[in-house]
């Protein structure tokens, strides 16, 4: 809880009672941020990180383990992973989210480029292809980024380095391919992504900054559902 205003433990159960009975979000984290002086940073956790019961727990029954990935398909949203991995290298907030989800406050996408913290953060997720071996990754990175096709065609050479099997594409909008293509619910599939639209849309789902933050540096992010509650 380091930073975080003393009262914020109170406003989730506050944000979590509106938002099951089906009170828009933002003006319900207006109301509770007011209350209890919340910043601008700890609204945004709000945000991303608290849900309606009912998703939360839709969500958290489409996790799998890192352990399910292996000899399976891995799909892979690569700007959200790489973002998180990366907001969690350079020391800026990542938490757990009432989903079960890490996620991160940064809001960088729209000014996101790809340098030296994109590639620290490609290589523990190869390093976690490598160790739980997918039988093939399929990667799909945002071509609004600037970059993007450079940084695939490099990805594809480092998959190759590797000999680890799969595809990297640049597309226009991840989720919407993600959706066209992945949202059924094939034999050993599952996709990593804390977007909350893909989550919703598929099958299975694999928390892979969250296993790598735990799994290589024996990390755990600030757990949003155990400052709400036991049931939580």
């Amino acid at each position: 809880m380091k930073d975080l205003n003393r009262n914020f433990p109170r406003a989730l159960p506050d944000l979590i009672y509106l938002l099951d009975r089906d009170y828009p979000k933002k003006p319900s984290i207006e109301i509770v941020g007011n209350r209890y002086s919340l910043s601008a940073d700890e609204r945004m956790i709000l945000y991303r990180g608290v849900f309606r019961t009912e998703l939360c727990l839709s969500r958290r029954e489409k996790l799998r383990s890192a352990e399910s990935v292996g000899g399976s398909v891995l799909v892979v949203d690569g700007c959200n992973v790489l973002i998180t991995l990366e907001s969690y290298l350079s020391g800026r907030r990542v938490f757990r989210a009432l989903d079960g989800f890490v996620r991160d406050t940064a809001g960088v996408y729209g000014n996101y480029r790809f340098g030296e913290g994109s590639m620290r953060s490609t290589l523990l997720l190869l390093e976690f292809a490598e160790r739980f071996r997918p039988c093939r990754l399929v990667v799909y990175l945002d071509s609004p980024v600037s970059g993007s096709g450079e940084y695939a065609h490099r990805l594809r050479g480092m998959l190759d380095e590797r000999k680890l099997e799969g595809v990297v594409e640049a597309v226009k909008s991840p989720d919407r391919r993600i959706l066209k293509e992945h949202t059924g619910d094939p034999v050993g599939e599952y996709v990593a992504s804390s977007d909350t639209v893909i989550i919703d849309g598929v099958a299975s789902c694999v928390d892979v900054p969250g296993l790598i933050i735990r799994e290589v540096f024996g990390g755990e992010p600030l757990d949003l559902g155990n400052m709400a509650g036991p049931s939580r």
